[in-house]
């Protein structure tokens, strides 16, 4: 086998755009960010694909100039798909956050298949992908006929950079209403609204399917991942030979548990079925943790305190959900109770209790009793780091040793494509905050939260 070489690896999110150069050990060479731009188009909120394409190239280029690399993953956020035409998108790519009018919305729900087939509930704004596609399909026909593939946001980027039109299990089984996990085939929505012949074949996360060259060098391109399910699969190496569960964290907060068997039901506390690369069905929930921390805190990120954390139960202070779409408390409309936080020292203690109290709930909804992953964006948040760990007594809590845990992920996908497995060192241990009155406040906390009224 050849020389293993230098990767690149973009990692886009709904707010953040990244790119990475990895050395075969997983360490970070060279890396770069951006924002992806998001702007109206009548009625629709798209994606400036055009900027962030000009983006990556320019990247790619000073990438190569200082850490040359012979081959591209890509992981991206979900609930994310792209029509795409003879030689470039048929259609712009929605914002999932879009809400498509009432009536599309009511026409969907009478055409989605059950919860069984697909384990896809209906989800807020345009989080199905599926209601993406009928919303385009019922208002732009035009693009749809226009349209020869329908590929997720990953299998997209791979497509620009010089991959055929391709689509993978992570990203498809993402509660799109597009897939029947338990048959493994497309879903009969798909089916009946005309969509099946649009989908192009699947590729496992990581294969290598074509090459991109620039400059005159060529890079070996490989498909990619759905970005939480990149970090679950660092999880799940970090944690060998031992079950964890992964608590994703970026703009959205997401806990995955294998051991935990998918719910036969719809659950109305937000739980999902997802997919993991290797197409096993796991349980999984969420909510936007990360844009709500940002709402929280005025987009300030500070460190916290013991003493300024006791302080805010000693008020006591509650942030109560929900402050964004999505969760178990979803019905709810987030606000404060006790005292508001004044100071920007309080807003992020009763922030960091927040994220602690909400990603605790979520590992109780998934029946966690295993050792549970941090990872992600909000893994350098300590005191969420150490408030976790003291709600979760019974469990063992770690941080992912990866500061850039999706990414890292892709690579290490990717990189096992490949023949090479590189190590991964194990996750760090949290102490739990030694806080007076966290229980209480945690129980308080559960209390308000389910009340009708918050």
């Amino acid at each position: 086998m050849s020389t293993i070489q230098p990767l690149i690896v973009f990692d886009f999110g709904k707010t953040n755009a990244k790119m990475f150069v990895f050395a075969p050990d997983l360490s970070i060479l060279y890396q770069e960010r951006c924002h992806p731009v998001w702007r109206e188009q009548g009625p629709y909120r798209v994606l400036d694909s055009d900027a962030l394409w000009e983006w990556m190239q320019a990247a790619l280029r000073r990438s190569q100039a200082v850490a040359p690399a012979d081959g591209i993953m890509i992981s991206t956020h979900g609930c994310t798909v792209a029509l795409l035409g003879d030689d470039d998108l048929a259609w712009p790519i929605l914002d999932y956050e879009s809400s498509p009018p009432e009536a599309i919305g009511q026409a969907f729900s009478a055409i989605v298949p059950p919860f069984e087939e697909t384990l896809s509930p209906m989800l807020e704004a345009s989080i199905n992908c599926g209601k993406q596609i009928f919303w385009i399909s019922e208002t732009q026909p035009q693009a749809l006929t226009a349209t020869r593939a329908i590929v997720p946001y990953p299998q997209f980027w791979g497509w620009k950079l010089g991959a055929p039109a391709l689509s993978e299990i992570s990203s498809l089984g993402c509660h799109t209403h597009l897939w029947a996990p338990y048959a493994k085939r497309f879903s009969t929505l798909t089916q009946s609204r005309g969509w099946q012949h649009k989908m192009p074949p699947l590729a496992a996360a990581g294969a290598v399917v074509g090459k991109h060259v620039i400059d005159g060098q060529t890079l070996r391109l490989h498909n990619g991942v759905h970005d939480s399910n990149a970090s679950l699969y660092l999880g799940q190496r970090i944690t060998q030979p031992f079950d964890c569960t992964v608590v994703s964290t970026g703009t959205w907060i997401v806990a995955f548990n294998p051991s935990h068997s998918p719910v036969p039901f719809e659950n109305r506390s937000d739980i999902l079925s997802n997919i993991d690369i290797q197409g096993r069905i796991m349980s999984t929930a969420r909510f936007m943790g990360g844009r709500e921390y940002s709402l929280l805190t005025g987009g300030k990120h500070l460190e916290v305190s013991i003493q300024q954390i006791e302080d805010c139960i000693a008020l006591p202070c509650f942030a109560l959900p929900a402050f964004a779409p999505g969760g178990p408390f979803s019905a709810h409309k987030g606000r404060f109770a006790g005292r508001a936080p004044i100071s920007d020292e309080d807003r992020a203690a009763v922030a960091a209790l927040y994220l602690a109290c909400m990603s605790s709930t979520l590992l109780d909804l998934l029946h966690s009793d295993n050792t549970v992953l941090i990872d992600g964006g909000l893994s350098n948040n300590t005191a969420y780091a150490g408030l976790l760990a003291a709600l979760r007594p019974h469990q063992q809590v770690r941080l992912s040793s990866a500061r850039e845990g999706t990414a890292t992920g892709a690579a290490l996908i990717a990189y096992e494509a490949l023949g090479h497995r590189p190590a991964v060192p194990p996750g760090i241990p949290i102490q739990p905050m030694q806080v007076q009155g966290l229980a209480d406040y945690y129980r308080r906390w559960q209390a308000l939260c389910r009340t009708a009224d918050g």
